[in-house]
């Protein structure tokens, strides 16, 4: 759709002007910087007259250019009449197969039929459409084992109402695939039937699939359509052929039109009138892209200097956005609030793909390949990915560079003389060359195993505004880094620098610093506090970090973790701190930081030249994970009589790592650090009080009348409380789906609950605990050891390193996967069991040497279900026992370390 000459000349005049207003803003602010007045530079210096002389003969030259694009307006009025959709662009046979097989003569693929019909049926509350390929090799299969999941009687044919079988030759013929899918069709036949006829009664047979996969696609806003939207959307949706991409792209198009008129004029768009399935597919990307504000179409665009299938990460993604102008300042929200804003559109829109967050607290997404072709042939001419070896017509136009693959020539002097993204996917020597010192617009650079000369060539790119290198082999970065006035993104990961250089404290419009994964890194320098821009600090697993400076506190713009001095930074968001094991403790001054949304790792330090708990009580916008390390008694005087977390709303997971020898007044040691309400993972580590504190507790758990104070929290984990003796009315938690108790030497009694949605509990090493009654729901009359109402979804139970425990009145009947290792041998018992037996139970796994062959384990005889058995490190197993033969479901049975075994039952 950009072939129009005119539009090309526009395109690339605009991005002259950019160019011009680069050099000057450059100039301007290098030299009011350095001294204050500008005007009295410009007219006094004649290095200032010659660089006006330049930028008025750049102005004229391109004033004309917009002269003569006028002039030729009548040529681009020719091309509106034009038929958009022509934009688009333009063996043996198999054997036949049918549906019918003999299920009692197929063999060993009952896990695989299971399998595959669980993934048909996977849904969620968004009524998702699942489809499962099946890949092999030819004669392995594939086809009986469809046969058998399209046959299955049980589970297939009661939940879809229909059911089509049809077979496609690689001799492609639609006439004959359309009849063969007409005639699967229960009572219909082809004959004497017009192929639109058949097609007609396919599509209605079939809407539906498509149609759920829109409102899968729209999300819960479709149940707010009116009758007359939902049918224009079927019409629509008709036009995808039936092609899940095309009809996501389409329903992320159409969520935000709310006007019936819009999705008429959607509906009744040229660019839908074609044929074909990859016509259809490309005509609906080609129209979400015309529908996207055109703030997002260069953002979308700039995504395409990255290979197929890359996995980005939407922080540097958005800082690119940034570096290039993208994001408009606003004076109210960050810039990185408008780029989340910027990546959730263009989510929902189905341009990015796949996200997720990763265990660092990243989140990284990809492009479908189809969407990636889109964005590659937008761009045109004004991508490269090559470098070319002469500089000619194409290289004056070429705005991106993607390399792939290592280049072994020299580029010519002006190959990147209009750059303005460089993404290098590998280790190349062009970088040094003379061609990238005349890269004067590029903004943007990420590139990998850099050599030293690379580098320092690369940072003497006045303009530029965002570096990403990774594997960096040195120790520091050049200290040219000063020159790179316009740095705002600084992207170092997983490399080997110790420190960064002093002069990075003069990069004045510096916004980000990225140093995760290098692990060589001991510290920060105190001139990181003269970058008051700064809004993020990322240090996640940079684990010789020991201090930071002070004067980090002084940035109230930074977002994540800090240095000596930190107090000057007072733009920061982000101080990502994970991972940073050495940490010492966090400088004075962090309660100035209330913009603070991420921090990750809290220190107490040890003495008063480090913040305090008490420091955190105004830092509320903290989100995402946070860990407190070296929690003691009496740091606060009186930190019972406060909660410096129950603030922060936006806090999703929480660690609380107390000091080990803290005294015996350590039952406040949790005190006043209760987690705020919404909280949803909450882990308790090395508590040293002989008494649990009072938020965990049922009579303290109620925050609203009727409502349990944590209401969302789906992991608990408490582990190493050495002094704890009773465990008793641990607060209801209606979300909790895993529990974890474990380290509790003292303990001899626990009892809590509701938790009615618990699927896995995890009991380790908890010598002195004898009885735990676990029940459904209600509670018994007054029990020894207490009792855990765990509900009726428990699936996992792990009891390991607890000698005397036994579980009354018998293990949950709703438990699929049991381990045992190193317990009491009567849990394998079998006391009062009802009769109906242990159903559920699939797996069990036993180890150590405490499970003889002096038990009997009666526990056997009654897990008629039992699929997998496995028996490790029990040295004193001499034989397996009898009841080893009532497993009449078995299909596994693992043993290893058994070194006395010597016989199986015959």
């Amino acid at each position: 759709m950009g072939d129009a000459p005119s539009l090309k000349k526009l395109k690339e005049a605009v991005y002259e002007v950019d160019d011009v207003v680069d050099e000057f803003q450059l100039k301007a602010e290098k030299y009011e910087a350095d001294s204050g007045f500008l005007s009295r530079y410009l007219h006094t210096q004649p290095k200032a007259f010659v660089f006006q002389c330049k930028a008025a003969k750049n102005i004229k030259k391109i004033k004309k250019t917009f002269d003569d694009i006028v002039k030729q307006m009548a040529i681009l009025n020719s091309v509106v009449g034009r038929d958009p959709a022509s934009y688009i662009n333009n063996t043996a046979v198999n054997r036949q197969t049918f549906p019918f097989v003999d299920g009692a003569a197929v063999m060993g693929r009952d896990q695989e039929l299971h399998q595959t019909i669980s993934k048909l049926l996977e849904t969620d509350d968004q009524q998702r459409l699942n489809i499962v390929s099946i890949v092999r090799l030819g004669g392995s299969g594939k086809t009986t084992l469809a046969q058998l999941v399209f046959n299955d009687v049980e589970t297939i044919k009661n939940h879809f109402t229909v059911r089509l079988w049809v077979h496609v030759s690689q001799e492609f013929h639609v006439e004959k695939v359309l009849k063969k899918l007409f005639d699967a069709i229960p009572n219909e036949k082809s004959e004497g039937l017009s192929l639109t006829n058949m097609a007609n009664k396919i599509s209605d047979k079939l809407t539906n699939s498509s149609w759920q996969v829109f409102q899968q696609s729209f999300r819960n806003a479709v149940k707010d359509l009116n009758f007359e939207f939902q049918e224009v959307g079927k019409e629509i949706v008709n036009k995808c052929g039936g092609v899940p991409l095309a009809i996501k792209v389409l329903a992320g198009v159409l969520r935000v039109k709310k006007r019936l008129e819009q999705w008429h004029a959607i509906k009744e768009s040229n660019l839908l009138n074609v044929e074909g399935k990859e016509r259809q597919v490309s005509a609906c990307l080609w129209l979400s892209y015309f529908n996207l504000p055109s703030h997002l179409k260069q953002c979308f665009t700039i995504c395409s200097i990255f290979h197929k299938g890359h996995l980005i990460d939407k922080d540097q993604l958005i800082d690119q956005w940034i570096a290039h102008d993208m994001i408009p300042e606003c004076g109210v929200n960050y810039l990185e609030y408008i780029g989340d804003d910027y990546f959730s559109h263009l989510v929902q829109m189905y341009f990015i793909q796949y996200v997720k967050e990763e265990v660092d607290g990243k989140v990284i997404c990809k492009m479908h390949d189809l969407v990636h072709d889109l964005a590659r042939s937008i761009l045109g001419d004004e991508i490269s990915l090559v470098v070319p070896k002469k500089a000619t017509n194409f290289t004056k136009i070429c705005r991106y560079f993607s390399i792939m693959e290592h280049t072994r020539h020299l580029p010519s002097k002006n190959t990147f003389r209009k750059a303005r993204v460089m993404y290098i996917a590998g280790d190349d020597d062009f970088i040094s060359c003379k061609a990238s010192k005349n890269a004067k617009h590029l903004r943007s650079i990420t590139v990998e195993y850099v050599h030293r000369s690379a580098l320092t060539a690369i940072l003497h790119t006045k303009n530029l505004r965002y570096l990403n290198i990774s594997r960096l082999k040195y120790e520091t970065l050049p200290e040219v880094i000063s020159v790179t006035w316009s740095l705002q993104g600084l992207h170092v990961t997983s490399s080997d620098i110790v420190k960064l250089p002093e002069s990075i404290g003069n990069l004045k419009k510096l916004r980000v610093v990225n140093l995760s994964y290098c692990f060589c890194l001991t510290s920060l320098l105190d001139s990181i506090g003269n970058c008051v821009m700064i809004s993020s600090i990322d240090l996640f697993g940079c684990k010789k970090v020991a201090t930071l400076p002070s004067s980090i506190s002084r940035n109230k713009r930074l977002r994540v973790e800090l240095p000596e001095g930190i107090e000057n930074l007072k733009k920061l968001v982000v101080l990502n701190l994970q991972e940073c094991r050495k940490l010492r403790g966090i400088p004075k001054g962090i309660a100035q930081l209330t913009r603070l949304g991420k921090l990750g790792l809290f220190v107490v330090g040890k003495d008063e030249n480090y913040a305090q708990i008490s420091e955190l009580e105004n830092v509320n916008k903290i989100s995402g994970e946070l860990t407190i390390r070296g929690i003691a008694h009496g740091m606060d005087p009186d930190v019972a009589d406060k909660e410096w977390l129950k603030q922060k709303t936006n806090l999703q997971r929480l660690t609380l790592l107390c000091k080990s020898n803290v005294g015996v007044n350590s039952e406040n040691q949790l005190e006043g650090l209760g987690p705020p309400p919404g909280i949803k993972s909450l882990k308790n580590v090395r508590y040293q009080g002989q008494e649990c504190t009072q938020w965990m507790l049922k009579h303290i758990g109620v925050e609203v009348a009727g409502l349990p104070r944590f209401r969302l929290l789906s992991e608990f984990e408490l582990s190493d409380f050495p002094k704890l003796e009773r465990l008793q009315g641990l607060t209801e938690l209606p979300c909790l789906e895993k529990l974890v108790l474990e380290k509790m030497i003292a303990l001899k009694s626990i009892s809590g609950g509701p938790f009615p949605s618990l699927l896995e509990l995890v009991m380790n090493e908890m010598p002195s605990l004898s009885v735990v009654w676990m029940v459904a729901e209600g509670s018994l009359a007054d029990v020894e050891g207490g009792q855990l109402e765990i509900g009726n979804r428990l699936s996992v139970l792990s009891i390991f390193e607890c000698p005397k425990l036994m579980v009354m009145p018998y293990f949950p009947l709703s438990v699929k996967d049991l381990r045992l290792a190193n317990g009491n041998v009567q849990l394998l018992g079998v006391p009062a069991l009802p009769s109906f037996g242990y159903s559920s139970l699939k797996k069990l796994q036993l180890v150590a040497a405490s499970y003889g062959s002096g038990c009997r384990w009666e526990l056997l005889q009654h897990l008629m279900a039992l699929e997998s058995l496995e028996i490790w490190s029990s040295k004193g197993l001499i034989e397996l026992p009898e009841s080893v033969r009532s497993l009449a479901s078995l299909q596994s049975l693992r043993i290893s370390s058994c070194s006395a075994l010597c016989m199986l039952p015959v």
